[in-house]
């Protein structure tokens, strides 16, 4: 496309304004990212979020963190004697 014509010179002179364009729509870019992404956690994510952790180790309840493991499930006996 460029070697129809045109010489060196112009050719270099058309090709800086266009590289120093796509650095700026990069740049531009990942600024835009940023910016949406901080908008989109403030806009769809939840005020607060209490963790687990948080609820089990503030002090207002008397649960301790080792009453929140999952526990196994007791064995039922149903009076026949064999254990299950």
């Amino acid at each position: 496309m460029w070697s129809a014509g045109f010489s060196d010179a112009v050719q270099s002179l058309v090709m800086v304004p266009i590289v120093l364009y796509q650095a700026e729509q990069i740049l531009c870019g990942q600024i835009a990212v940023v910016l949406f992404r901080r908008w989109a956690r403030d806009e769809w994510m939840p005020k607060h979020v209490v963790s687990d952790m948080e609820t089990a180790t503030d002090g207002s309840s008397e649960t301790h963190i080792d009453e929140l493991e999952p526990k196994e499930p007791e064995k039922r006996n149903d009076g026949d004697g064999d254990g299950d």
